[in-house]
């Protein structure tokens, strides 16, 4: 299929729905007659696994190499430190905003 729609490129040969609708496809099929759903599914299937397989061992290794080279520290060995307000955040005085002014998705805090 992917050599089918290769004549179908950026160039003077796009890809109208004449020349689509005039394509071919090959596809396995059941004794000549119907193609063969099964077949085509399972080996969808088969690829969706394997990538899936991958992606799970490359988050495993992720997550090992991770805590190797840096270990979870408990909040209890962390340093704590107080901070005023105005240190953290940039306080600007503005005018009163009522609920009906308030958006979607807005902080109130910036």
């Amino acid at each position: 299929m992917k050599i089918q729609l290769l004549k179908f490129n950026w160039g003077g040969n796009g890809a109208t729905l004449g020349r689509l609708n005039k394509t071919n496809l090959l596809l396995t099929s059941i004794e000549g007659k119907e193609p063969d759903y099964a077949l085509m599914e399972a080996y969808i299937k088969a690829i969706y696994r394997n990538k899936e397989e991958m992606y799970q061992n490359y988050i495993k290794d992720r997550i090992e190499n991770f805590m190797i080279t840096s270990k979870p520290v408990a909040l209890s060995d962390k340093k704590w430190k107080s901070y005023f307000i105005e240190d953290v955040y940039n306080i600007k005085s503005g005018t009163r905003l009522t609920k009906s002014q308030w958006k979607m998705g807005t902080h109130l805090l910036s």
